[in-house]
């Protein structure tokens, strides 16, 4: 049995993967972008409602982050004004 069929059968939150440093939703809708850079490309979009995993905060404007998008999981960088402290 898998530790995320334990933790929705239990309640418990599904342990993070190993690259995550933690886990938010953000303050506004937003985009992801291929570089740290706004004038870079978008590759996805989303709401307050989506779960974004954190993987890198070094970038004084943006954080490299990972979510799930139409079964797919998709890495990019995301600015760090509309995410919370």
């Amino acid at each position: 049995m898998s530790e995320a069929t334990v933790a929705s059968e239990t309640g418990i939150a599904a342990p993070l993967p190993s690259d995550v440093l933690s886990t938010t939703k953000s303050l506004v809708s937003g985009d992801f972008y291929r570089s740290p850079d706004f004038k870079s490309q978008k590759i996805a979009s989303f709401d307050t409602s989506q779960l974004i995993h954190v993987l890198d905060t070094t970038n004084a404007l943006f954080i490299k982050a990972r979510m799930q998008k139409d079964s797919a999981s998709v890495t990019g960088f995301v600015s760090k004004a509309i995410l919370p402290e």
